[in-house]
């Protein structure tokens, strides 16, 4: 995430709110460019077009009319928003379509069982794009860079353990977004859930998958890309357990190749909060990566236990922070733009700490410990703010002790409700958006409020949820008043000018990358502020609104691989 200090006051608002002057004027068809799930709910929207006279959906190649499509109008809201809904559920023959009204056409989609494994394959692999201290040959995409930050790092300051100035080794890992900062808190939110949902289906995740470095070693290309993180997070841990908060220079750099990128980069200050996440996600890896690796799991359990011994001595909050951290890299605790009363307190951190801790290991001290906290826990957005939602989930999910079983029951209650709240929220939404918060990432926010519906529709088998949940997904790839996909490369008209200092320095868009969204802030002042959903702008100079993140890419890859997971298979079971 790219910050730039502002003072901002927060600001809470629903999709529909506000103004509309960045609203497009021109007509225009909305769809799911990536197209629709046979068997499942399929609408499109129409923007600032005549209502009266209805959609025809024709099936290519032939320009074969399906159907004529009649509209249902919405009455227009506080944007002055016209927004006509069609919906063609009934058409369920495999294949390629567009709608058009007149000269007026949508972007085409296609109605498949198997529609968003690309986009998925494209997403997971962008990983392999980002990554540091190395260099990039990809004959897929042609992308290339020399080895870059092979210096990483100096300490930026004294502490109880190491000099200022001193050297230490913390080369790898992923750049965090389209600048080349690292930082714990995205990196545990990204790689727990791209381990979690290894553990939910393995055979889904095979080596030669991902056409990556490591592709052919054996071992599933996700848990190499994944471990390639791990590794970097390793180094960023103090020899008394406690971690390093972030990996970054002192100054933001502007658009430049990574091995360009020569200014000294520094090792801010350790954390609680980032000693809890990292604590959580490495014990999650020891059980990721126990029959695939076990040498690595028996390394990535005894740094989780070192984290948490650390944590035990340390009961309060602790955060090494100067304001002179923040010069060139995103400060990701409570700030002007992070105002979530969550981020006053670690209880959150140390609970998901404490779970995956006690479900690798069977231990009596973390069972007591996330008894004592997990009553009282709500379920809440799974994000680096609050990571506990999915180490819940984990525990709700692969816990099987007698002695749990009324939390695990609680934790389940906590979910439906929350995903009743959403789907309260969805139904009163002009757009049918999760997401009432538009902020920075809110299209992270809005992936990961999907995934809690299809948990809700797993547990429940009621329709409504998945209806919901696909919602946002149709939202995500084009069903939007942009008619715009925000994933890279990803549909027929898709995000072409995203923050990625790399991207813009080659003059090439990275593919598979999710940007941030909406945005009433609009950090940046180049996107429209205050104009509720109508605060973006596809502009590389928007980092606020059109920077890509790994824990966006993330979320969204989530939200499709569970949706296929629930789809065609029951839940496997860890070993």
């Amino acid at each position: 995430m790219t910050c730039k200090n502002l003072r901002l006051l927060p600001l809470l608002l629903c999709c529909w709110l506000t103004v509309a002057l960045a609203q497009p004027e021109e007509p225009r068809i909305a769809v799911n460019q990536v197209g629709y799930l046979p068997n499942a709910t399929k609408r499109a929207i129409l923007l600032n077009a005549d209502s009266t006279e209805p959609l025809e959906l024709v099936q290519t190649p032939g320009d074969l009319l399906m159907e004529k499509l009649p509209l249902e109008t919405v009455p227009p809201d506080s944007n002055n928003l016209h927004l006509t809904w069609v919906d063609f559920s009934k058409v369920k023959l495999p294949g390629e379509y567009y709608l058009r009204q007149g000269e007026l056409k949508s972007a085409p989609f296609r109605i498949g069982v198997d529609i968003y494994d690309n986009p998925s394959w494209l997403l997971q692999r962008s990983y392999y794009l980002q990554r540091c201290g190395v260099a990039l040959q990809d004959t897929l995409t042609g992308l290339e860079h020399a080895a870059c930050h092979t210096s990483d790092a100096l300490y930026a300051r004294r502490d109880d353990i190491n000099q200022a100035d001193d050297p230490h080794p913390a080369t790898g890992g992923w750049h965090d977004a389209g600048d080349f900062g690292k930082y714990m808190a995205t990196a545990t939110v990204t790689v727990n859930r791209l381990m979690s949902l290894y553990l939910m289906q393995p055979e889904r995740y095979q080596d030669n998958a991902l056409n990556i470095p490591e592709s052919g070693n054996g071992k599933p290309d996700l848990l190499d890309e994944v471990a390639f993180e791990l590794d970097w997070m390793l180094k960023m841990q103090r020899m008394d357990g406690a971690v390093y908060r972030k990996l970054a220079g002192t100054e933001w750099v502007s658009a430049r190749k990574p091995e360009d990128d020569t200014a000294q980069r520094y090792i801010y200050g350790i954390s609680a909060p980032e000693t809890a996440k990292f604590a959580a996600s490495m014990a999650l890896a020891a059980r990721t990566y126990r029959t695939v690796s076990p040498k690595d799991a028996e390394l990535y359990q005894v740094a989780a236990i070192n984290a948490w011994a650390w944590l035990e001595k340390h009961p309060n909050m602790e955060i090494d922070w100067r304001k002179s951290d923040d010069g060139g890299s995103g400060k990701y605790l409570s700030s002007g733009t992070d105002t979530e009363t969550n981020l006053e307190f670690d209880d959150d951190d140390r609970l998901a700490a404490a779970i995956e801790l006690y479900l690798t290991t069977g231990e009596r001290q973390y069972r007591d410990y996330l008894q004592a906290v997990a009553p009282n826990t709500p379920y809440t957005l799974f994000e680096w703010k609050d990571p506990s939602a999915l180490a819940l989930w984990h525990l709700l999910t692969w816990d099987k002790t007698p002695e749990l079983a009324t939390l695990r029951a609680s934790i389940k209650a906590k979910l439906l409700e929350r995903a009743d709240a959403l789907l309260a929220t969805v139904e009163d939404c002009p757009l049918r958006m999760a997401n009432k918060r538009l902020v920075w990432g809110s299209n992270k926010m809005l992936a990961e409020e999907g995934i809690t519906l299809l948990q809700a529709w797993h547990y429940t088998g009621e329709a409504r949820y998945l209806d919901a949940a696909l919602d946002q997904v149709d939202f995500l790839f084009g069903r939007n008043p942009f008619a715009l996909s925000f994933v890279t490369t990803v549909g027929a008209h898709s995000v072409q000018s995203p923050l990625h200092l790399f991207g813009t320095a080659i003059k090439r868009t990275i593919p598979g990358l999710l940007v941030g969204g909406p945005n009433v802030l609009a950090q940046d002042n180049i996107a429209p502020r205050d104009q509720g959903i109508f605060s973006y702008v596809d502009d590389e100079r928007a980092y606020s609104v059109n920077e890509y993140a790994i824990d966006y890419n993330a979320a969204i890859i989530g939200l499709l691989e569970i949706l296929a997971i629930y789809q065609k298979s029951p839940m496997s079971q860890p070993n």
